[in-house]
């Protein structure tokens, strides 16, 4: 193995199954900055007061009637969406771009994985319930997703 310098850090090169040369990094805070022109997707921050408001459940009715394949668990108090991906690494590419988004936001999901298995969690615990972020940040997700990976 050799090391290779580049994105800000040093890092060690692994051939995966395909024969290929991978980088491995030693923190996900060495990853590179998501690539713009690979995921060139801008939304607009939207972190106003009104935004974190508890939703009643008429308007959470309203707004997941919006959402595509979404489920309201009202025993957890979230959204809830799972989604199957084509591959391990497509998952962690797909979850450093969700990442990216809620930050944006400064609004955090529930991420559970196991290898192409993905299951977000969406409501505003300052709230105690959910608000418009949470619907926002499931909108862009979908975005994210419907525009750039494959699922099932």
């Amino acid at each position: 193995m050799h090391s290779q310098q580049g994105n800000g850090g040093s890092r060690t090169p692994a051939d995966n199954a395909h024969g290929t040369l991978i980088p491995r990094f030693s923190s996900w805070q060495q990853l590179p900055p998501p690539d713009p022109i690979a995921f060139p997707i801008a939304y607009p921050i939207m972190t106003t007061a009104s935004s974190r408001l508890a939703l009643s459940p008429a308007q959470i009715e309203q707004r997941l009637s919006g959402l595509n394949a979404w489920r309201w668990d009202t025993a957890e108090g979230c959204i809830m969406k799972s989604w199957t991906f084509d591959s391990f690494r497509n998952l962690m590419t797909c979850l450093m771009q969700m990442a990216e988004l809620a930050e944006q936001l400064d609004h955090h999901p529930h991420i559970t994985t196991c290898y192409t298995q993905l299951d977000i969690r969406l409501s505003t615990h300052d709230a105690q319930g959910l608000t418009d972020l949470d619907f926002q940040l499931a909108q862009m997700m979908d975005r994210l997703i419907d525009g750039h990976f494959r699922t099932t």
